[in-house]
């Protein structure tokens, strides 16, 4: 039997590491498959970007052509709308290398992506829950202690070639019937044998040995992964929340550039503001929703890093293909 139990308890810790293995694949995969959106939505703002710096130059120039002072604003012009196209340039090149490692992972072309969902309920979700649960449910754990039942049993196994059994064991004998009658009787009886197994050569006492060895590393590394799983949820949260407090402050920071840009856009009409005055606003806003683009998709894999970090990631994935 305890050969049987450690063979099973190891078959369990293989499927397990494997589960702890696919955990690590699924969060790879969410960073690429996330990698390819926020490229997509760079290149797509930072074009943008460019057709309105190319309508202010374009403006300039029609300016200068009916002052000629202003000729030498067309040079800021020019200048503006060449940053903007290297940045679309340095964004296309982005976006290949990140669907190809996309490509590379997951195998397929990364054709239509769904825009990503947040994971739900990690607003409202306490620490010590999410260890708590972490510490439940987490194959990594989980196998480290089945690894721990499996050194049990071998230990177990090892012992049992060093020290006595004692065997039930059941023996039928020809016998004649009490009454006389001639002819073989099945006369049963049960007894108890004491079944000794020598060490021989130390071999078996090097095994047990070993085996309590093994066991007692088996149980330490149970302790070393359950302090790995909590440091590993406790970092992710942290970062979580952090980076997501970072994101509702570029928000308004976005909100605040795209107004400016407005009123900017309308005083020049009045003729309160000069084109350049509208470069240097258009300059704040690109650089106000590339980091609001930025700190988005940084909260969407500190997310989905923390529900790896609990070791749910594979479970949360297979749900969504449902």
């Amino acid at each position: 039997p305890a050969r049987v139990s450690a063979a099973q308890a190891d078959a369990e810790a293989e499927k397990l590491t494997a589960q702890a293995k696919l955990n690590d694949v699924a969060l790879d995969a969410a960073y690429a498959y996330l990698a390819v959106l926020e490229a997509r939505e760079r290149l797509a703002l930072l074009r943008t970007h460019e057709e309105r710096a190319k309508e202010i130059a374009g403006r300039i120039e029609r300016r200068a052509k009916m002052d000629p002072g202003l000729r030498s604003l067309t040079v800021v012009g020019s200048s503006q709308t060449e940053e903007a196209r290297y940045l679309v340039l340095n964004a296309e090149r982005e976006l290949v290398l990140a669907e190809t490692r996309y490509r590379e992972l997951i195998g397929d072309a990364p054709e239509a992506l769904a825009p990503p969902l947040e994971p739900t309920g990690l607003l409202d979700m306490k620490t010590d829950e999410a260890v708590a649960g972490a510490e439940r449910h987490h194959p990594a754990l989980a196998a480290a202690r089945a690894r721990a039942q499996a050194a049990d049993g071998k230990r177990d196994v090892a012992c049992s070639a060093l020290f006595p059994k004692l065997d039930a064991e059941v023996r039928a004998r020809n016998g004649r019937n009490i009454e006389g009658i001639s002819g073989p009787d099945d006369d049963y009886y049960i007894g108890l044998r004491l079944t000794y197994n020598f060490a021989t050569g130390g071999r078996n006492i090097y095994d047990v040995s070993a085996a309590d060895y093994r066991e007692q590393a088996a149980a330490i590394r149970i302790h070393d992964v359950a302090r790995e799983v909590r440091l590993g949820v406790l970092e992710a949260l942290e970062n979580y929340r952090s980076v997501r407090d970072t994101h509702q402050v570029l928000l308004r920071r976005e909100a605040a550039a795209s107004e400016l840009v407005r009123v900017y856009d309308a005083q020049f009409i009045g003729g309160q503001r000069d084109l350049l005055d509208l470069f240097f606003v258009l300059n704040e806003e690109r650089a106000a929703s590339r980091a609001e683009l930025d700190a988005r998709f940084a909260k969407l894999r500190s997310a989905y890093g923390v529900i790896a970090a609990m070791g749910e990631l594979t479970s949360l994935a297979s749900v969504s293909d449902e």
